[in-house]
């Protein structure tokens, strides 16, 4: 399966910013793996009980644009990889209706708890570019290579803070 990736990433700098009640919306936990970084990430993940081998393919850096082909792999075969990951991360997802949208709100764990981060996907670059960010959605940090799931699996989030109190 291939699906082009269009979105905006946030910096969320307190869950108590968040006009709602997170116990009101679905969540997950993923379990990511890396095997290459960027600019074209190799990752296997568990969300659920669903186990996927992804490639990432940048089409233009400049607008986020990403081409993701992904294809499903046998639990066993998730479970024989994770440990062989060069960067992990675990994390839980949050998917909440905002208006036209959802919002993944990650809440990392692990090395990286403590941080926070809200994801929007769009349907197309302009929608991407006529978007009006809502406040409590924070910094938009999109445009930070460090923040990428592939170079936080690097990070804890004490090496990040400083990053982040700079935005």
């Amino acid at each position: 399966m291939s699906q082009t990736e269009i979105e905006k990433k946030f910096i969320i700098s307190s869950l108590q910013t968040l006009p709602f009640d997170l116990t009101k919306f679905p969540r997950e936990t993923i379990y990511q793996g890396f095997y290459s970084g960027l600019p074209s990430p190799l990752r296997i993940r568990k969300i659920g009980e669903k186990f996927l081998l992804t490639k990432k393919i940048v089409i233009d850096e400049k607008k986020n644009h990403l081409e993701e082909v992904t294809i499903p792999i046998k639990k066993q075969e998730f479970y024989k990889l994770f440990p062989t990951a060069i960067k992990k991360i675990i994390k839980t997802r949050y998917k909440i209706k905002w208006k036209k949208y959802t919002i993944e709100l990650d809440i990392f764990r692990g090395k990286l708890k403590g941080l926070t981060i809200a994801e929007i996907e769009f349907e197309d670059i302009k929608e991407m570019q006529n978007f009006v960010k809502p406040e409590f959605l924070g910094t938009e940090i999109t445009c930070y290579k460090w923040a990428t799931n592939s170079r936080l699996g690097l990070q804890t989030y004490s090496s990040l803070r400083k990053k982040i109190e700079r935005l």
